[in-house]
């Protein structure tokens, strides 16, 4: 199923004010590294699977060969890995976002909104999904 330009717009939209809300943190390590699920918290992709805390499985994708980034994820699993309302954006997009979440500069007080540079990158993404570059 092909995602329109609005939705793409929409889960970005969601992933920012979702970590721009107070109480919430990303999904990092003590190093600042991310992780799909770590102490209740996800990052911009963990939060949208069916099952975060599986990281047994998550976990596989570096023993198994592959990587941990969302492309891997997909790669491996399909995008049934994603809750139904996430499924159908692009290999592309989802990295886009998980930079987006991995990147300390772009956060302020690593969670609490975004800063010139998150805001800037945005509005790179942005005009990516506007040019329907995924």
């Amino acid at each position: 199923m092909a995602r329109t330009k609005k939705e793409y717009r929409s889960l970005l939209n969601e992933t920012v004010k979702h970590y721009s809300t107070e109480g919430v943190e990303r999904g990092m390590d003590s190093r600042g590294d991310c992780l799909y699920y770590s102490d209740g918290n996800t990052c911009a992709v963990g939060r949208c699977l069916t099952n975060p805390k599986d990281k047994d499985r998550l976990l596989n994708l570096v023993i198994g060969g592959g990587g941990t980034g969302a492309g891997s994820l997909l790669s491996r699993f399909s995008d049934k890995i994603f809750k139904k309302e996430y499924r159908g954006f692009s290999v592309r997009f989802w990295e886009e976002l998980q930079a987006l979440h991995d990147t300390n500069r772009f956060w302020k007080n690593k969670s609490k909104g975004l800063t010139t540079s998150g805001k800037e990158e945005v509005s790179r993404v942005k005009r990516l999904i506007n040019e329907l570059d995924f």
